[in-house]
């Protein structure tokens, strides 16, 4: 199993190497060359670390030959997760148009850099586009490379169907993950959950930033969990490339800066310098060095518009909102935009908490990602509705950007389930 997965993530961070290095070559550019070489070497740097502490854990560990024993239950929740599959590649597979930010952003950078425009020239077309001139500097170039390629290599399939590649990634990665805490029926369980809930599926069957992102940061935070709990170095170095990377497919939310933040205060309260602190600093180091490099190129380079306004007015007047009744508003519209999700996430931080076991620690890593996580887009929305008429839209942007919390819930949750019916069992 651990082979497979070492396979898939080191995949996975080849192919955002690849991208990064494709976009800093064509861009040519000396204002932001020295940040994004650095970036580029830390990322081979982790990469050739990550392979090397594999490859020698691999060797000290000996491997036993299993039997897996396929039971009724594991043939059809494993039949349910390949249909769950299938559909999606049947839904893009005859999919030629693509939704509207598909269109206006990742799809059409896409066919402007097989014109031959660069990215830091697509400001230029600003001035043609009134409503959404900002979109060409907006997300990060991630998407529009991947589409790129497929253009450029001629794959005689609509480029849709890269998503549901990525939906078959995300349900291994998940699987694999799960599989050496849960067992195969319970992991297999969790891995259906996830990727058959309404909000993950759909991103599979559109161009949209948001299940590669799903991707990389879950199976970051993931990996990052799995270090707290087995401490190889491999798990380490690979999460901290797959949270950094996650930056480089979507920007505005920044989540990655929750995960440093549960991470350092899980990593603090063991006060271990070799195994906990140094990894918080590391993953910190380089999510910063990720974040200057691509705003850097943003703001400066691309000089992207401003979307939101930062003057003191437009905080006082949220401020003000708490005691004008504005806060309970909001409040309530939050919770609905959540609905069913919202049992999930309660429901898994209640079973992390009563859950008492060697993983204790590491599951308040997954705790605390959730209360930051859920507490950032609460505020971000807050916020937003301020200056924004058309905030109350924003529901399906927040579930589907929050989706990467879905296979971290799923497990706490599953998790205790299992423990429930293991105790049952015993009596």
């Amino acid at each position: 199993m651990n082979k497979v997965l070492f396979l898939l993530v080191s995949f996975l961070c080849a192919i955002m190497f690849f991208a990064k290095f494709f976009f800093l070559v064509s861009e040519n550019s000396s204002d932001f060359y020295l940040l994004a070489v650095i970036e580029l070497i830390s990322i081979v740097v982790l990469f050739g670390w990550s392979i090397f502490s594999f490859i020698t854990s691999e060797k000290v560990k000996k491997m036993r030959p299993s039997r897996t024993r396929f039971s009724l239950p594991v043939i059809i929740l494993a039949t349910l997760c390949i249909t769950l599959l299938v559909s999606s590649f049947i839904q893009t597979s005859v999919t030629n148009s693509l939704d509207w930010d598909a269109v206006a952003l990742y799809d059409a950078r896409a066919k402007f850099l097989l014109d031959g425009v660069k990215f830091s020239e697509m400001k230029s077309l600003t001035s043609f586009d009134f409503k959404n001139g900002y979109y060409y500097s907006l997300y990060p170039p991630f998407t529009s490379i991947l589409h790129f390629g497929w253009y450029r290599f001629g794959i005689p399939a609509p480029v849709p169907v890269l998503y549901s590649l990525f939906l078959v990634m995300f349900a291994t990665g998940i699987f694999l993950m799960l599989h050496p805490r849960l067992g195969i029926s319970w992991s297999l369980l969790a891995t259906f959950i996830v990727i058959g809930q309404q909000n993950l599926f759909s991103t599979s069957i559109i161009a949209y930033s948001n299940l590669p992102y799903t991707l990389y940061l879950s199976l970051g935070i993931l990996f990052l969990h799995r270090y707290l709990i087995d401490k190889k170095n491999w798990y380490l170095g690979f999460g901290i490339i797959l949270v950094m990377s996650s930056q480089w497919i979507r920007f505005l939310e920044p989540s990655w800066l929750i995960v440093v933040i549960s991470f350092a205060a899980i990593s603090w309260k063991s006060l271990s310098l070799r195994r906990t602190i140094i990894p918080a600093i590391l993953l910190t180091a380089s999510c910063i060095i990720s974040y200057v490099s691509w705003k850097y190129f943003a703001e400066v380079v691309s000089q992207k518009e401003t979307i939101f306004q930062t003057s003191l007015l437009n905080f006082l007047e949220p401020v003000l909102g708490i005691f004008t009744g504005s806060l309970l508003i909001i409040s309530i519209a939050y919770l609905k935009m959540w609905g069913g999700t919202l049992i999930i996430y309660i429901g898994s931080i209640i079973a992390a908490l009563n859950l008492q076991d060697e993983e204790a620690k590491a599951d308040l890593f997954l705790v605390f990602l959730i209360v930051l996580s859920f507490s950032m887009y609460f505020f971000g929305l807050y916020f937003i509705s301020f200056q924004f008429e058309w905030w109350p839209e924003m529901g399906g942007s927040l579930l589907r950007s929050s989706t990467f919390l879905l296979p971290v819930a799923v497990y706490l949750l599953t998790k205790a389930t299992k423990q429930i019916f293991k105790n049952k069992t015993k009596i």
